[in-house]
């Protein structure tokens, strides 16, 4: 297989580099719909003042309405509840320990990669601040950067989905790129390739750990069974 021409590679978060290792209990929650940030920050509250679920959730919002998502740094930062941002940081990360796994081989092609001086770029769904916290517990980040990735974009801060093309446009756009010298590295056809490609990205590389074989090529992506590989399809 000829190896693809790029120096930049966007890449997911969650499936590709991280996935859950057990059940979010926070899902079965309508008011939460996953997010864990929110949730043990609404512990925290509720075991700190010993108030109900709902009233936790309630003195949030009102703190994090401008947010327009349970950010618990900017509710402990605009608020009196004598929580600090280091407590819950900790508490997000010892979640985190229990209830994701980090995919070693994610890790080793983003440090290959890296060491190898191409331009990388987080692209997922979640927000900012949930991807560098779980890009924290794969090592690739601390809180605030990554040496890693040259910038995170998080789709819930830019308003757009992944599913949706433009967001591949405006991070072309943002950082001066030409889409024929990107590839899209992701673990959902529909994603991951699909929607780069209608915004340009010619190239997508998804990874199936499932698959049998090696590499294969299909459906205008190059389908591998271990992101190992990719190193050695990018020239």
């Amino acid at each position: 297989m000829r190896k693809l021409k790029v120096d930049t590679a966007f890449i997911d978060l969650q499936g590709t580099i991280t996935d859950d290792i057990s059940r979010n209990n926070y899902f079965s929650d309508p008011d939460l719909r996953g997010d864990y940030f929110g949730g043990i920050l609404r512990d925290t509250l509720i075991k700190k003042f010993r108030i109900s679920s709902s009233e936790a959730l309630e003195r949030i919002k009102e703190v994090t309405n401008p947010c327009g998502w349970f950010d618990p740094f900017y509710a402990v930062s605009h608020s009196d509840w004598g929580i600090s941002e280091e407590e819950i940081w900790r508490k997000i990360l010892k979640w985190q320990n229990e209830h994701i796994i980090v995919i070693k081989d994610a890790i080793d092609m983003v440090k290959e990669l890296r060491r190898r001086n191409f331009n990388l770029y987080m692209v997922s769904n979640c927000a900012k601040k949930v991807v560098l916290a779980q890009l924290t517990t794969a090592k690739l980040a601390k809180r605030n950067n990554s040496s890693y990735f040259k910038q995170i974009y998080g789709c819930f801060d830019l308003g757009l989905q992944k599913d949706n093309p433009l967001v591949y446009e405006k991070i072309l756009r943002i950082e001066d790129l030409a889409p024929e010298e990107v590839v899209m590295i992701g673990n959902e056809p529909g994603i991951d390739s699909e929607s780069p490609h209608k915004a340009g990205i010619c190239y997508s590389i998804i990874v199936d750990r499932k698959q049998k074989n090696r590499i294969i090529a299909k459906d205008g992506a190059i389908f591998v069974n271990s992101l190992r590989i990719v190193p050695q399809i990018l020239k």
